[in-house]
């Protein structure tokens, strides 16, 4: 695997988790995918990020909202 791709997911999933830890009410998903959408993240994408990090037990999901 090119390092340089294992880098900038990395990089992404920690800035995830930052900004989620910013907000301990939760963050509402939608509004997280919007602000990745602006980066040229496509909602499959998105989906593929969050089960990965909830899987990993980095994040958790509760309805819409996503907690870190």
């Amino acid at each position: 695997m090119n390092p340089a791709y294992v880098f900038a997911v990395n990089k992404v999933c920690q800035t995830v988790i930052e900004l989620l830890k910013k907000n301990p009410e939760g963050t509402e998903e939608s509004h997280l995918f919007s602000i990745m959408a602006s980066q040229g993240c496509n909602l499959e994408l998105f989906d593929i990020i969050i089960k990965a990090l909830c899987d990993a037990g980095a994040i958790k999901k509760s309805g819409n909202l996503l907690f870190a």
